[in-house]
C-alpha cells in the first residue's frame, strides 16, 4: 500500500508544477523588417535587438523596426 502511494505521488508532482509559457511572433518585410532573410541577431545594453540582414542593419525596438539610425 505505502508503494502505491509513493508511485502515485510520483506520477502527480509534475502535474502540480507549473510550466513558463512562451510567446512566438514573426516578423518580415511587412512588419519594417529590412530583408526577408536574417543573419544575425544581437542585443545591446539598451535593450535594442540588431538585426544584421542581406540589405543592411536593422534595429527593433519592440514595437517597430528602424533602419534610418545615425551610426558611429
Amino acid at each position: 500500500m505505502r508503494s502505491l502511494a509513493v508511485l502515485i505521488t510520483l506520477f502527480l508532482i509534475p502535474l502540480a508544477g507549473s510550466a513558463q509559457s512562451y510567446q512566438f511572433f514573426n516578423f518580415g518585410v511587412a512588419e519594417g523588417l529590412c530583408d526577408k532573410f536574417a543573419y544575425t541577431i544581437n542585443q545591446d545594453p539598451e535593450g535594442f535587438l540588431w538585426v544584421g540582414t542581406g540589405q543592411g542593419l536593422c534595429r527593433f525596438d519592440g514595437k517597430a523596426f528602424d533602419q534610418e539610425f545615425k551610426g558611429d
